[in-house]
């Protein structure tokens, strides 16, 4: 511990809610049920590939599409299954955080060194969903340039 043990006490309590955190969302199961599974696979690519541009949408335009459609359900159970997904990455990364903050706690490296690795963690997630998101919209312009038809654009 260093003189001021409160650095210590914050870094630990930051430790202790993002473990608490990736450990709670990655192992909840959500209400994924067979129905909603068997919904899932009875679609086609293109019909999939919109719900999942639909879930991660804020448009109101999107959600009043999908309400009409009758989709709110798949779309709520697709964005549950990507949040997972998501979760399931940060717990990779997860014991490499547990280890720069129990040097920094030790006084085995630096605080600013434990602190830029607190924020690549919480940079590293973003920047997948992101990219995440950016895959999903292209594979749904891969599949609508295949086959044409009107439907809902989403932003």
């Amino acid at each position: 511990m260093r003189e001021d043990p409160f650095v210590d006490v914050v870094m630990l309590c930051i430790l202790l809610a993002t473990l608490f955190s990736e450990v709670a969302t990655a192992f909840s199961r959500g209400a994924d049920g067979l129905n909603w599974e068997l919904r899932w696979q009875a679609l086609d690519d293109r019909e999939r590939a919109w719900i999942a541009i639909a879930s991660i949408s804020t448009s109101s335009e999107t959600r009043a599409a999908l309400e009409e459609r009758g989709e709110t359900e798949l779309a709520e159970g697709c964005r549950r299954r990507e949040r997972r997904r998501r979760a399931y990455v940060g717990l990779a990364t997860l014991p490499l955080l547990v280890t720069v903050a129990a040097l920094a706690v030790s006084g085995l490296l630096p605080h600013s060194t434990g602190t830029f690795a607190i924020v690549i963690f919480g940079t590293l997630p973003w920047l997948g969903t992101s990219l995440r998101d950016r895959q999903i919209k292209n594979a749904y312009r891969r599949l609508q340039a295949e086959r044409p038809t009107a439907s809902v654009i989403v932003d």
